[in-house]
Order: structure tokens, then sequence, then C-alpha cells
């Protein structure tokens, strides 16, 4: 169940992620070309400083945590000898392992949650600056 929890954060973040990056290349390119008064440029700068500090929250969402002591999995294991992982894997360490999963499972959701937020935040600036273009043309 845990399993595909983080399997289902690491699918919706990879999409944010690809969407966010075309919509930065999509009005960097349109930005580029046109000559932009500064009520229309602040949120539209604005807009795009929200969608990069998504991108890296995304981008730390799905990074892995390698060199602390996670306290169950496949890194402390890497770290135990032949005969500490038989004694590891001879106690009951399920409620260990659900503890750690939940937790890390928890902290990619809140940071996904994060992220789509300023997605929003972003969109609406971005739609407001077009709008204030528009209007202004």
């Amino acid at each position: 169940m845990l399993g595909k929890e983080l399997v289902r954060h690491d699918t919706k973040a990879s999409l944010l992620i690809a969407v966010e990056g075309g919509i930065l290349a999509l009005v960097a390119a349109i930005a580029h070309t046109a000559d932009l008064r500064w009520y229309v440029s602040l949120p539209g700068a604005l807009g795009l400083a929200s969608l990069a500090v998504s991108i890296v929250i995304l981008l730390f969402s799905v990074r892995p945590a390698l060199g602390g002591h996670t306290g169950e999995g496949w890194e402390l294991w890497s770290r135990l000898d032949r005969d500490n992982l038989l004694i590891h894997m001879r106690a009951d360490r399920r409620p260990d392992r659900v503890l750690f999963l939940s937790r890390m499972i928890h902290r990619k959701f809140r940071q996904l949650r994060l992220a789509v937020d300023l997605l929003i935040v972003g969109i609406l600036l971005l739609s407001g600056a077009a709008s204030i273009a528009a209007v202004g043309r």
C-alpha cells in the first residue's frame, strides 16, 4: 500500500515538472519577443518565479535522500555486513518500516502540495499579466 503511494507521488511530481517546464519555455519565448511594460512584466516575472520555485520543490521531493541514517530500508541494509543483516532480518521490523515509509510519503506529499499551490499562484499571475497585456493593446 505505501509503495503505491510512493509511486503515485513520483508520477505526479514528474508530470508536474514536465508541464511546468513547458509553461516556462512557452512564456520565455513569448516574453523574449514582446516589448512589455513594467505593469505587465512585474506579474509575469512573479508568476515565472513562482513556477521556478515550484519546480525546485518538486525536484527536492523526488531527490533521493542518501547519507543519513534512515533506521530502515535499503539504505541501512547496504551498510550492514552479512551477519548483522541476518540478525536485522530475523527481528520483526514491520512497525519500523511502516513508520519510515509513512513519514517519508507524508513529507513528499506535503512538498507536492506546496509545489501545486505555487503552480496555481504562478498560473494566476501569468494569466493576470496576459490579461493586462491584452487590454493594454
